[in-house]
């Protein structure tokens, strides 16, 4: 399939592949540490250079730089952005491009049906008219015979979040029909060109490199936050819950007892392990895990609890206290008439309701709700029995 800058090229007339061939490199800034590695999420640039291989007589001039993302890993590809840099050109970063020459894309779009279908995008190096084409202006797009890389375009690339080793490929490689693929052109077949004569090359034919392995290394989850937040209170009389939310790598449920439930001590001490009441799953894309009681709670009234990492791997160690303050509805670590006065205009509710409302935990807000919040009015949070701090 002929593209728009490969056709118009071969209506000049002046078609050659017997002259230098291309060489495409893949810079990562940053490069990775080790080199090819990064963390899930990570935002890399990715620099498109090019180069003549092997090195010829004399420079030559790019024309046309054609990608095909066919190959690339699809979970990378998907993260690939092209930047809108010099000139309010969307695409490629011309801005280490003299004034006098501009760039121009047929299709920005790596995961469209567009001009040029998916996985395409065109890179299009012209002279702003005839008049340019002196001596001067020719080394804007010089391509050097001595076969250093020139950086012709830039990829903006978020990285996935799943460890593995993803390939970016910007030139289908493997293509085997010369009318497909990635491409790049030399030459523009006009007096002042230094090698006249326009040259097509396929990754079949004279083009190589385009191709980077870039690897997801897991690092530590790392907790975000927390709701209750660290240092308020659980407040229902079962089915307490707390939601944590992890940075980093996804999580996976902790094994049993790798996150302990235990009672704050003075002197820094923990209680018995409470964990065997409470279910743990993980929500969210791999990022949030959910504590939840499973059924009438084993916590006591006016105490404090703390949810802790004691060997969950992969994650990084945490600590999140919570006060046990059965009615406490407006989370002030207090249990006052005010509770069920924030309670009764939701009743009554029976989905979607507000979970602070809920204090007998069967997700509904009745009347049965601030009925349990009477008898504990009023109760105040004891001080916590130690001053260990929360974690992160």
């Amino acid at each position: 399939m002929l593209r728009r800058g490969l056709a118009l090229c071969l209506s000049l007339g002046m078609f050659s592949s017997t002259f230098a061939g291309a060489r495409i490199d893949l810079v990562a800034t940053p490069p990775g540490n080790p080199p090819g590695s990064f963390a899930p999420g990570q935002a890399v640039v990715v620099d498109v250079m090019i180069a003549q291989s092997p090195a010829e007589s004399g420079d030559r001039l790019l024309r046309l730089f054609q990608g095909d993302f066919s190959d690339t890993s699809p979970l990378l590809r998907s993260g690939i952005t092209l930047p809108a840099m010099a000139g309010g050109i969307s695409g490629f970063d011309f801005s280490g491009l003299p004034a006098a020459g501009a760039g121009q894309f047929v299709d920005d779009d790596l995961n469209d049906a567009g001009p040029l279908g998916p996985n395409l995008i065109s890179a299009t190096y012209f002279f702003q008219n005839q008049a340019n084409l002196g001596p001067n202006s020719m080394a804007q797009f010089n391509i050097p015979m001595n076969g250093t890389a020139v950086r012709i375009g830039r990829l903006n690339i978020t990285m996935p979040m799943a460890p593995a080793t993803y390939q970016l490929n910007v030139v289908n490689s493997d293509e085997p029909d010369q009318n497909k693929g990635g491409a790049i052109i030399w030459g523009f077949g006009l007096d002042g060109d230094p090698q006249g004569a326009v040259q097509i090359h396929r990754p079949n034919a004279g083009l190589t490199g385009g191709t980077l392995a870039m690897t997801v290394v897991p690092t530590n989850a790392v907790l975000n936050m927390s709701s209750p937040a660290c240092g308020q209170s659980w407040w229902r009389t079962q089915n307490n819950f707390a939601l944590l939310t992890f940075v980093g790598s996804p999580i996976v449920a902790p094994a049993a007892g790798q996150v302990q439930v235990n009672e704050l001590l003075a002197a820094g001490a923990f209680g018995p392990d409470l964990s065997a009441s409470f279910v743990f799953t993980v929500e969210t894309d791999g990022t949030v895990l959910r504590v939840r009681e499973n059924g009438d709670s084993a916590l006591d009234h006016r105490k404090w609890y703390c949810v802790r990492n004691v060997g969950w791997p992969n994650v990084d160690p945490f600590k999140v206290d919570l006060v046990m303050m059965i009615g406490d509805a407006n989370n002030d670590n207090r249990v006052q008439a005010i509770d069920s006065g924030f309670i009764n205009p939701a009743v009554p509710c029976f989905s979607n309701c507000d979970p602070r409302k809920d204090i007998n935990g069967d997700g509904r807000v009745q009347a049965i709700d601030s009925g349990a919040v009477n008898p504990r009015v009023p109760s105040f949070a004891p001080t916590k029995p130690t001053m260990q701090s929360c974690l992160p």
